[in-house]
């Protein structure tokens, strides 16, 4: 997407909380740091990771390679 990576699955904070063991709260806040740093967007219960390698750092983890998954490896 002209926009970054779109999340297929649509998940609600409450949702996206529960599978990751945090509160609805904490996503909330989180979400929004996030989109303020221009890093994800959400848009009807739609994620869109905008900056792949920046995401990667605030985790201290490498980006994940978008071209060898379209290639299946």
């Amino acid at each position: 997407h002209e926009e970054g990576v779109i999340l297929k699955i649509k998940l609600s904070h409450q949702e996206l909380a529960n599978l990751i063991g945090s509160t609805r709260e904490t996503v909330t806040v989180v979400l929004g740091e996030l989109q303020l740093e221009k890093l994800v967007k959400v848009q009807r219960r739609q994620l869109i990771l905008k900056k792949m390698e920046a995401l990667a750092q605030q985790i201290d983890a490498p980006p994940p390679s978008i071209s060898s998954r379209r290639e299946g490896k």
